[in-house]
């Protein structure tokens, strides 16, 4: 939606996607009001519900990461904890130590390593029975860690998300908020449906789920929001993600000055559009009419 404050027209992220399908195809649902039409609104409906599904698995996976490392700061703090106190026991005259220099005085490496594991596994059956379930607990623990890591990653990769990158806030999360972005100095506003963190970037995330392919609309909508962040984090933006469709594939958009140039024009031209010093002029094509929601109004129509 169009807005103007302090004397400028504040345009929305999606209002440029609309323009840069058909800058009349935008006049008409922005300036004119024209209605949509109603065969379109069960998609409106499905990429809602898909979008807050994708919001709440996210969330899900932040929340899972988050219990996880406590998990294993507290199997970090028992082992330690265990090692100095009960060092006595587990280790018996250094013999864990001096292991890799006594190997280096033995004239069979595998028969010594042999003899270790039986004499090791004699020892365990002599260990105090608080000892041997504490190493049973440990062992245990290490396997949950290891499955709820794949299952972690598994999650990532269906969110479309990069396992190493900072989940900062998600569109539709009680606990990390998206920020809606309002810059009076460039005219434009927008929130992101994700912001994250890859090599102290701060990296905007937008998810087309019904999408089947890249189109120009997603591209440049996402532009938006990599100036709203280079903004308001004081730092050069170099890409962004975009997660299309229900698979979410990740495609990597990069912030080119050609783009951003070309955004700049969409933006003057949408101004002076709004100002009334020039018309908005359509861009027909059969595909793109046939699917246009305001066709019934346009003149200009291709089909």
């Amino acid at each position: 939606m169009i807005k103007k404050s302090k004397g400028k027209y504040i345009i929305s992220a999606g209002e440029v996607g609309i323009y840069a399908v058909c800058p009349h195809s935008w006049k008409l649902k922005s300036i004119l009001k024209k209605n949509y039409k109603n065969s379109k609104n069960d998609n409106i409906k499905m990429g809602l519900a898909l979008h807050k599904d994708w919001s709440k698995k996210t969330e899900d996976i932040h929340k899972l990461s988050i219990k996880m490392a406590i998990v294993l700061c507290l199997m970090f703090f028992s082992v330690s904890f265990t090692i100095i106190f009960l060092g006595d026991k587990f280790f018996p005259n250094n013999k864990v130590l001096n292991y890799i220099g006594y190997h280096k005085s033995s004239g069979s490496f595998f028969k010594n390593l042999l003899n270790d594991f039986k004499d090791s596994v004699y020892q365990i059956f002599d260990l105090d029975i608080d000892i041997f379930l504490f190493v049973i607990l440990i062992s245990l623990a290490l396997f949950v860690v290891y499955f709820a890591g794949h299952y972690i990653k598994s999650r990532y990769d269906a969110s479309g998300i990069k396992e190493k990158s900072t989940l900062l806030a998600i569109d539709g999360s009680k606990i990390l908020k998206v920020k809606d972005y309002i810059s009076y100095m460039q005219g434009i506003s927008g929130k992101p449906d994700a912001v994250i963190k890859e090599n102290s970037y701060f990296i905007p995330v937008e998810i087309k789920p019904l999408a089947r392919k890249l189109k120009d609309r997603y591209i440049y909508q996402l532009l938006v929001y990599m100036r709203l962040i280079a903004e308001f984090k004081k730092k050069d933006v170099p890409y962004g993600y975009l997660i299309l469709g229900p698979k979410s594939k990740r495609v990597k958009i990069h912030n080119l000055p050609e783009r951003q140039k070309m955004l700049t024009k969409f933006l003057n031209d949408m101004n002076e559009i709004l100002e009334k010093k020039k018309d908005a002029i359509a861009s027909p094509t059969k595909t793109k009419c046939e699917k246009c929601d305001v066709s019934k109004y346009c003149q200009y129509k291709a089909c």
